[in-house]
């Protein structure tokens, strides 16, 4: 066995940066995909009490209009909270994607 090596701890900046990517991919890109894509599937309806009634009063396009909304209050927010507080508002966004994502997925899936 070799000598253990540390991994190198990313700067503040970096990880900002990948935890705004890891929001904006899993909240804006797959949460709004697997949302678009179920809603296109016969039987699949929208029930979250903000997106359900948005949706059926303006169609399709009020998702990604919902999705980025929230990440630019979220940046505002994040803008105004000091840290290490602040990098909770992209990781929350990044988890609820992955987890929107995840359940969609699974509808879409019929599992």
């Amino acid at each position: 066995m070799g000598p253990v090596r540390s991994v190198p701890a990313l700067s503040p900046r970096a990880r900002s940066r990948l935890l705004w990517g890891l929001a904006v991919a899993g909240f804006v890109v797959g949460d709004a995909a697997t949302t678009l894509a179920g809603l296109s599937t016969a039987g699949v309806v929208e029930t979250g009490p903000l997106v359900g009634p948005l949706l059926r009063r303006h169609g399709l396009g009020v998702i990604p209009l919902v999705k980025l909304g929230t990440v630019v209050a979220g940046y505002a927010a994040w803008r105004l909270l000091p840290a290490p507080h602040a990098a909770g508002i992209p990781l929350g966004l990044a988890l609820v994607g992955v987890a929107a994502t995840g359940w969609n997925l699974s509808v879409l899936l019929g599992v």
